[in-house]
């Protein structure tokens, strides 16, 4: 075989393994221009091709779990009617991700998922409230911001019966409760969950008011719920079957 057609086949070999090696950049980068650097199809190849996020997450467990709250409260949990508007610190519900990331400044967490009904990312920020420096987590379904979480890392009591007065005093002439856990519903149809569970504070706003994301979380959340019931169901099964 002449050493032209060797030269060619060695040159076609090693451009095919430079090649081999930078596709993941190559397609990241892709993701990056047209989709953005906070798409879940950009953290799940980044996860794949480097194996681990590019980001810290913003929520420990399912998405879900956040959901608890507002869609089943504790018996125990109080429940007060403001006739204020309830708002996430200035930015308006339904602001699109982009927009707001021109108002931000770099997240600290993200995380993004595609469920059963549409699209999440969850971006998490440095702020402060009520001069507390805290981190300020914003949901967005199908790029649409629907609900704000402001997490507070403190244990001492008397802070946290601070900032639930200074919460209650916002919306209602005096204070309603000294529980540690409580809702409020704005007359936008907004609702703030505040619930201290003996390690953080955590303060969820959601807006209940758009019809059209608020269907998609019930899609969501009732697949989960059947999801779970059919696996509790099924575990029981398997240990009574095991027993008998």
């Amino acid at each position: 075989m002449p050493i032209k057609v060797y030269m060619l086949l060695g040159t076609g070999l090693i451009l095919l393994f430079l090649l081999i090696k930078i596709y993941p950049f190559l397609h990241l980068s892709f993701i990056k221009i047209f989709n953005g650097r906070y798409c879940e199809k950009y953290i799940r190849y980044y996860t794949k091709y480097i194996g681990e996020s590019p980001y810290r997450s913003c929520i420990k467990g399912e998405f879900f779990l956040a959901l608890f709250g507002f869609y089943k409260p504790n018996e125990n949990v109080e429940i007060f009617i403001t006739k204020s508007s309830i708002t996430f610190g200035s930015f308006d519900y339904g602001i699109n991700s982009t927009h707001l990331l021109k108002l931000r400044d770099k997240p600290v967490c993200v995380n993004a998922d595609k469920l059963n009904s549409f699209n999440l990312l969850i971006l998490g920020f440095r702020d402060k409230l009520f001069d507390f420096d805290i981190k300020a987590i914003q949901y967005f379904a199908d790029n649409c911001f629907f609900m704000g979480e402001y997490l507070v890392d403190i244990t001492d009591e008397i802070k946290i019966d601070e900032i639930s007065n200074i919460l209650q005093k916002k919306y209602f002439e005096k204070i309603q409760t000294t529980s540690h856990k409580f809702l409020i519903e704005g007359a936008n149809k907004v609702m703030v969950y505040f619930e201290f569970n003996g390690f953080k504070l955590s303060i969820k706003y959601l807006n209940k008011g758009d019809l059209t994301i608020y269907e998609k979380l019930d899609i969501y959340w009732n697949s989960k719920m059947r999801a779970n019931i059919y696996q509790s169901q099924t575990f029981e099964k398997g240990v009574i079957d095991t027993i008998w």
